[in-house]
């Protein structure tokens, strides 16, 4: 799915939008994606994906950053593990961390990824 260019330390998406590269280190769990690279903008479409499938919705274009999790979507507990779950996944994050008390919308939940993922650079 994922090839990695001549270039060390980078790999290509190959057939999307922006054929955007995205550079990653190594740690001891894996690769892990960059902050710098990643703007709140790409975080928040990558939240909109997986709320997308989690939920099974029919389209991202209603899911804005200004969107409310449990009040707009209806997001359980149970839901709210899923989506710590794939978070972790998606970014290679210790999700887990994420205060999701102060979670409201996916915005909120945009920023608290981005300071991990600068935390973790």
């Amino acid at each position: 799915m994922y090839q990695q260019s001549d270039v060390i330390g980078e790999v290509r998406k190959p057939h999307s939008r922006n054929d955007r590269r995205y550079k990653y280190t190594m740690s001891a769990t894996g690769p892990k994606v960059q902050s710098e690279v990643l703007s709140k903008e790409v975080v928040i479409e990558k939240l909109q994906v997986l709320l997308r499938d989690l939920l099974k919705l029919e389209d991202i274009r209603s899911l804005t950053p200004d969107t409310r999790l449990q009040e707009d979507l209806g997001i359980g507990s149970l839901d709210a593990v899923d989506l710590v779950m794939a978070v972790e996944d998606t970014f290679s994050i210790k999700a887990r961390s994420l205060n999701i008390a102060e979670v409201n919308t996916i915005g909120d939940m945009a920023g608290q990824i981005l300071e991990r993922l600068q935390a973790a650079a």
